[in-house]
Protein backbone atom coordinates (compact mmCIF):
# COMPACT_ATOMS: atom_id res chain seq x y z
CA UNK A 1 0.00 0.00 0.00
CA UNK A 2 0.78 3.34 -0.86
CA UNK A 3 2.04 5.85 1.71
CA UNK A 4 0.01 8.42 1.56
CA UNK A 5 1.51 11.19 -0.79
CA UNK A 6 5.11 10.26 0.04
CA UNK A 7 4.67 11.00 3.57
CA UNK A 8 3.15 14.77 2.43
CA UNK A 9 1.13 15.90 5.58
CA UNK A 10 -1.03 18.88 4.68
CA UNK A 11 -3.28 19.86 1.38
CA UNK A 12 -3.55 23.23 -0.31
CA UNK A 13 -6.08 25.25 -1.99
CA UNK A 14 -5.88 28.69 -2.73
CA UNK A 15 -7.80 31.90 -0.79
CA UNK A 16 -10.32 32.19 -3.86
CA UNK A 17 -10.96 28.23 -3.74
CA UNK A 18 -11.68 28.66 0.10
CA UNK A 19 -13.94 31.61 -0.59
CA UNK A 20 -15.77 29.56 -3.43
CA UNK A 21 -16.44 26.50 -1.27
CA UNK A 22 -17.26 28.18 1.77
CA UNK A 23 -20.20 29.73 -0.64
CA UNK A 24 -20.77 26.17 -2.01
CA UNK A 25 -21.56 25.06 1.47
CA UNK A 26 -23.49 28.16 2.37
CA UNK A 27 -25.72 27.14 -0.81
CA UNK A 28 -25.66 23.99 -0.17
CA UNK A 29 -24.01 22.50 -3.06
CA UNK A 30 -21.89 19.93 -0.41
CA UNK A 31 -22.07 19.72 3.26
CA UNK A 32 -18.26 19.68 4.06
CA UNK A 33 -15.29 21.16 2.44
CA UNK A 34 -13.71 18.02 2.17
CA UNK A 35 -17.04 17.33 -0.21
CA UNK A 36 -15.89 20.26 -2.27
CA UNK A 37 -12.29 19.52 -2.34
CA UNK A 38 -12.54 15.66 -3.24
CA UNK A 39 -15.68 16.46 -6.20
CA UNK A 40 -13.32 19.41 -7.08
CA UNK A 41 -10.73 16.57 -7.45
CA UNK A 42 -12.42 14.22 -9.39
CA UNK A 43 -14.13 16.83 -11.95
CA UNK A 44 -10.79 18.58 -12.74
CA UNK A 45 -8.91 14.49 -13.39
CA UNK A 46 -12.11 13.86 -15.37
CA UNK A 47 -11.58 16.97 -17.44
CA UNK A 48 -8.23 17.53 -17.13
CA UNK A 49 -8.39 21.01 -15.99
CA UNK A 50 -5.75 22.28 -13.28
CA UNK A 51 -5.59 25.54 -11.95
CA UNK A 52 -2.28 26.95 -10.10
CA UNK A 53 -2.64 26.91 -6.45
CA UNK A 54 -2.18 30.87 -5.83
CA UNK A 55 -2.17 32.36 -2.29
CA UNK A 56 -2.24 28.97 -0.72
CA UNK A 57 -4.47 28.19 2.42
CA UNK A 58 -4.22 24.99 4.11
CA UNK A 59 -7.10 22.95 3.38
CA UNK A 60 -6.67 20.16 5.64
CA UNK A 61 -4.63 16.44 6.50
CA UNK A 62 -3.66 14.18 3.48
CA UNK A 63 -4.85 11.27 5.76
CA UNK A 64 -8.73 12.87 5.78
CA UNK A 65 -8.83 13.68 2.44
CA UNK A 66 -7.51 10.47 0.87
CA UNK A 67 -8.70 7.90 2.89
CA UNK A 68 -8.30 4.75 0.50
CA UNK A 69 -5.36 6.12 -1.68
CA UNK A 70 -7.67 6.33 -4.26
CA UNK A 71 -6.91 9.86 -5.99
CA UNK A 72 -3.71 9.09 -5.64
CA UNK A 73 -3.74 6.11 -7.63
CA UNK A 74 -5.60 7.79 -10.09
CA UNK A 75 -2.91 10.58 -10.16
CA UNK A 76 -0.52 7.62 -10.70
CA UNK A 77 -1.95 6.06 -14.06
CA UNK A 78 -2.99 9.54 -15.36
CA UNK A 79 0.57 11.03 -14.85
CA UNK A 80 3.69 7.89 -14.41
CA UNK A 81 6.15 11.04 -13.96
CA UNK A 82 4.97 12.20 -11.50
CA UNK A 83 7.54 10.31 -9.23
CA UNK A 84 7.51 11.75 -5.73
CA UNK A 85 4.42 12.06 -3.61
CA UNK A 86 5.02 15.80 -3.52
CA UNK A 87 4.98 15.45 -7.38
CA UNK A 88 1.65 14.07 -6.62
CA UNK A 89 -0.05 16.13 -4.16
CA UNK A 90 0.99 19.20 -6.57
CA UNK A 91 -1.26 17.85 -8.74
CA UNK A 92 -3.92 16.24 -7.51
CA UNK A 93 -4.21 20.50 -5.45
CA UNK A 94 -4.06 21.57 -9.40
CA UNK A 95 -7.14 19.06 -10.29
CA UNK A 96 -9.06 20.51 -7.41
CA UNK A 97 -8.81 24.05 -7.64
CA UNK A 98 -9.81 23.91 -11.64
CA UNK A 99 -12.70 21.60 -10.53
CA UNK A 100 -14.14 23.35 -7.62
CA UNK A 101 -13.73 26.61 -10.09
CA UNK A 102 -16.15 24.66 -12.25
CA UNK A 103 -18.52 23.35 -9.45
CA UNK A 104 -18.94 27.21 -8.49
CA UNK A 105 -19.32 28.54 -11.61
CA UNK A 106 -21.82 26.13 -12.24
CA UNK A 107 -23.68 26.62 -9.30
CA UNK A 108 -23.67 30.77 -10.07
CA UNK A 109 -25.01 29.76 -13.62
CA UNK A 110 -27.72 27.43 -12.29
CA UNK A 111 -28.53 28.67 -8.82
CA UNK A 112 -28.02 24.92 -8.04
CA UNK A 113 -26.11 21.59 -8.94
CA UNK A 114 -28.20 18.31 -10.87
CA UNK A 115 -25.56 16.13 -10.13
CA UNK A 116 -26.49 14.45 -12.74
CA UNK A 117 -26.99 16.55 -15.55
CA UNK A 118 -23.82 18.07 -14.63
CA UNK A 119 -21.60 14.69 -14.88
CA UNK A 120 -23.75 14.13 -18.26
CA UNK A 121 -22.93 17.30 -19.74
CA UNK A 122 -19.31 17.31 -18.67
CA UNK A 123 -18.69 13.68 -19.73
CA UNK A 124 -16.00 13.85 -22.33
CA UNK A 125 -17.40 12.36 -25.51
CA UNK A 126 -15.49 10.69 -28.38
CA UNK A 127 -14.16 14.02 -29.72
CA UNK A 128 -12.14 14.37 -26.31
CA UNK A 129 -13.69 17.39 -24.81
CA UNK A 130 -16.73 17.97 -22.83
CA UNK A 131 -20.64 18.06 -24.12
CA UNK A 132 -20.64 21.28 -21.81
CA UNK A 133 -18.37 23.31 -24.02
CA UNK A 134 -15.74 22.73 -21.72
CA UNK A 135 -12.27 23.36 -23.69
CA UNK A 136 -10.38 20.23 -22.54
CA UNK A 137 -7.09 20.12 -23.91
CA UNK A 138 -5.75 16.95 -25.56
CA UNK A 139 -3.35 14.68 -23.36
CA UNK A 140 0.25 15.82 -22.75
CA UNK A 141 -0.69 19.30 -24.49
CA UNK A 142 -1.46 20.71 -20.45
Amino acid sequence: MLEKFGGEGKVYYSEESERKVNELIKRRIVQQKIHAFQIGAALGILLNQRKAVENPVNFGNVYSLDNGNVLESVILIKHPEASSGKDRLNLLQEYAEGGIDLLYTEALLEKSVDWETLIIRMRPTDRGDAQSGVNVPPEGLD
